[in-house]
């Protein structure tokens, strides 16, 4: 039986490209597991209940390497157990067959460069949340106000009360006082 997997890690992102290189492939779509989560997890629902339906003379296909995981030692044990298994593995766009020395260099390279970057690209988020955290931009999910805090708003913004009064009063900040403002074309 063929398999495949595709995996993002946001909701902002699309499985199409993968879908398609893997039915491509002749995985047919209703055997093709997908997960919304980062590569660095190792326990996903849908890659573990695909896992546990595995078993020897299957092939699991992914469009990347890095869609299967981004964490070296979790792609090689995972990749070994298949071999382990008689579970045939491929790669996609990588081209190389894990079961030959070769190959098991080559995933090696690509695992540990797999991790590398998304050890890189935590580290260029941590560094750009820290500074702008360090220069005062507010972190997180934009704030929301209740119905009745933004009526208030409206009232005093409507009755010429400053901005910062009405921060004083209701909590609110700023930038949201100005969107409430805005919006209401007071």
């Amino acid at each position: 039986m063929k398999y495949g997997y595709v995996r993002v890690s946001t909701d902002m992102q699309d499985y199409e490209t993968q879908k398609d290189a893997l039915v491509k492939h002749g995985i047919p779509e209703e055997n093709i597991y997908q997960d919304v989560i980062s590569g660095k997890t190792t326990s996903r629902e849908n890659l573990d209940e695909l896992l546990s339906l595995l078993k020897e003379g299957d092939e699991l296909a992914v469009w990347k390497l890095d869609r299967l995981g981004r964490k070296t030692v979790f792609l090689l044990s995972t990749i070994e157990d298949f071999i382990e298994r008689g579970i045939k593995f491929i790669s996609i766009t990588d081209g190389f067959d894990p079961a030959t020395p070769m190959g098991k260099m080559a995933m090696t390279m690509l695992a540990m460069f797999s991790e590398y970057e998304r050890n890189c690209i935590s580290e260029r988020t941590k560094a750009a949340l820290a500074y702008k955290k360090s220069i005062g931009v507010k972190l997180g999910a934009p704030q929301k106000i209740e119905d009745a805090t933004y009526r208030v708003v409206i009232d005093l913004a409507s009755d010429g009360t400053p901005y910062r009064k009405i921060k004083e009063i209701t909590g609110v900040s700023l930038g949201m006082i100005s969107k409430v403002v805005n919006n209401a074309n007071v």
